[in-house]
């Protein structure tokens, strides 16, 4: 008797650990998709960034050719 209440005991135990480690690989991946989302947002961010200073800077050098066409 004692040995089947060790065997269901020992199941029960490997049964949960079995869905513990389910759920923390679940958790894993969720950590990992969460990174690479922070991650392209970063990059998104950056070449938005990227992409207005390099129209601020075309903006620089159409008003110094137009001031440059101006003085002449």
């Amino acid at each position: 008797m004692i040995k089947n209440v060790i065997q269901q005991l020992g199941f029960a135990l490997l049964i949960i650990g079995l869905f513990t480690l389910v759920i923390s690989g679940f958790l894993v991946i969720a950590l990992f998709a969460f990174i690479l989302l922070v991650l392209a947002l970063i990059g998104d961010h950056l070449i938005s960034l990227k992409k207005t200073q390099i129209s601020s800077d075309d903006a620089f050098i159409d008003s110094s050719t137009a001031a440059q066409r101006n003085c002449k």
